[in-house]
């Protein structure tokens, strides 16, 4: 282990990215996790095979036909393009292994999962390091922070379940660290390079035009201190080169709602809830947009069954130590900050405002990590400033963090869904999930938990046993997954006790962007 700390000092994003990768594929069911997912690979199969985008199947409560009657999918096609290598090669080893018939669909998910969503989770983090270091954090707090990222908030939970929160982190964190350092060299590589990572949100979800803006905004801002003679210029390359780059994804968005929908000027909201309402007529008119606005306004703030402050407690220490940072931290902040206070308001009314069946509030989570992201270097630099009792609770505060969060892989997300739906209560995930658990170890709790998916620890060899039975094979895997969980727990906590210690010693120059004297 002390080899692993040597080699973070040296090589931290190799170390980091390890020790992720190896985390996230622990991690995986074995399946995609979530049916938005199973939904966007089907459209990524669309893509090059004769398969439809919507499965006959699926058809009675996803997608919606378009004026030649052929059912389409919902969802932006970011994510089914990042899934298209995975699914084209897997699809090819399935037929080379000579895999078929229902264990050809099961195999090539769950190696689809293994190809894409450790390897985003990966290289989300370790961008989130290159994000910190172009703020002007040292290395030591840098590493520090992306560890906390990882394991403290719920990045972990969604590096689990593979819906697009981690690519949207991915994509945000990389195309900003890119849009930083052309703030500072002025190299328009950079910022050719920023747009393209960042234009392909808008291939995700189509309001991150808003997200991009703000960006744009924030390195406005920090051209404007560092470089004010070179506004101009740099103002004028934004235009020569960012804005055509974002103008093609546009187009390349209208032209695949054309291709399903036949319109330029629709969004797919708008098509499919069409005919959501024609299927349902007691529908209010104003569906999916139906829901009170305070109820959608105040529910990701202090619901207790979607508040972002439960979900990502991390949050609540992080505030009163980012008001507290240097000038450029608090900026970042309020870039993030305002925009959640944007997904929420736009939201608000939506039917689904908390983003569906999900781990706290799916739409808030990217910049609610990077917020906290960003109040774990602060806080690591900083540290010996701090207040002694500051301290102590803000140690509390993280183990409490962490805990919830390793608690939310332990369970299929579904499980405490489904328990309100059959008890017709609601009691808060991060209430019920200690209690699930707690059940679990003692043998007790609903035998229909018991006896299914939701009652079986979400990690593959377990699903496995559970589904197709115990064999020597599966006991060996799941000793070995014991072994690796314990290895990579082990290595994080070397890491990350070698940087805090580093961060408090001063790696970094005293107060360059921590806590203000």
């Amino acid at each position: 282990m002390h080899a692993v700390a040597a080699l973070a000092n040296h090589r931290p994003r190799i170390v980091l990215f390890a020790i992720v990768w190896f985390a996230a594929v622990l991690l995986q069911p074995g399946d995609l996790g979530t049916s938005d997912t199973a939904m966007r690979l089907q459209v990524a199969r669309w893509l090059w095979t004769d398969e439809p985008q919507v499965r006959p199947e699926d058809r009675n409560g996803f997608g919606a036909p378009n004026h030649e009657g052929e059912f389409m999918a919902w969802y932006g096609i970011g994510q089914s393009l990042v899934l298209l290598p995975a699914d084209v090669a897997a699809a090819g080893l399935a037929k080379t292994l000579g895999v078929g018939g229902d264990m050809r669909e099961t195999f090539v998910a769950a190696l689809v999962s293994l190809l894409v969503f450790p390897l985003v989770a990966a290289a989300g983090v370790v961008c989130a390091f290159s994000l910190l270091l172009e703020l002007g954090f040292g290395r030591a707090a840098s590493l520090c922070a992306a560890l906390g990222l990882f394991w403290g908030t719920t990045f972990l939970h969604y590096a689990q379940i593979g819906q697009e929160n981690s690519l949207e982190f991915l994509l945000l964190a990389g195309g900003m660290t890119l849009l930083l350092r052309w703030t500072s060299d002025g190299l328009r590589r950079n910022l050719f390079a920023a747009s393209l990572v960042l234009g392909c949100l808008i291939l995700v979800r189509i309001p991150h035009v808003v997200t991009i803006l703000a960006v744009f905004l924030f390195a406005a801002h920090v051209v404007r201190r560092r470089a004010p003679e070179s506004f101009a210029r740099r103002a004028l390359d934004v235009l020569a080169i960012a804005v055509p780059v974002f103008a093609a994804y546009c187009l390349a968005d209208r032209f695949y709602q054309f291709i399903r929908f036949g319109s330029f000027a629709t969004t797919y909201v708008g098509e499919c809830y069409d005919y959501v309402r024609l299927r349902n007529p007691s529908l209010p008119e104003s569906f999916p947009f139906s829901t009170p606005f305070a109820t959608g306004f105040l529910g990701p703030l202090v619901s207790v069954h979607k508040s972002v402050f439960l979900y990502d407690p991390l949050l609540v220490g992080a505030i009163p130590v980012l008001l507290a940072a240097k000038s450029a931290v608090r900026s970042f902040a309020v870039l993030f900050a305002g925009i959640a206070l944007f997904f929420i308001l736009f939201y608000s009314t939506y039917f689904s405002w908390f983003g569906g069946s999900s781990w706290g509030n799916r739409f808030t989570t990217v910049p609610v990590n990077l917020m906290a992201l960003a109040g774990i270097a602060v806080a690591a630099e900083s540290w010996p400033r701090l207040r002694p009792n500051v301290r102590r609770l803000l140690a509390a505060l993280a183990c409490f963090a962490v805990a919830l969060q390793l608690m939310s892989t332990v369970f299929w997300y579904n499980l405490e869904i489904q328990q309100a739906d059959r008890d017709q209560a609601r009691p808060a995930h991060v209430v019920a999930r200690p209690a699930n658990i707690a059940r679990k170890i003692a043998g007790s709790g609903d035998q229909w938990v018991r006896s299914s998916r939701l009652g079986v620890p979400n990690y593959m060899p377990f699903l496995a046993e559970h589904a197709r039975g115990g064999s020597a094979l599966l006991t060996g895997l799941q000793f070995a997954w014991g072994i690796g969980a314990i290895l990579v727990l082990g290595a994080s906590g070397v890491v990350f006790r070698a940087a805090w210690g580093g961060a408090r010693d001063g790696s970094a120059p005293p107060g360059a962007a921590g806590v203000s004297p």
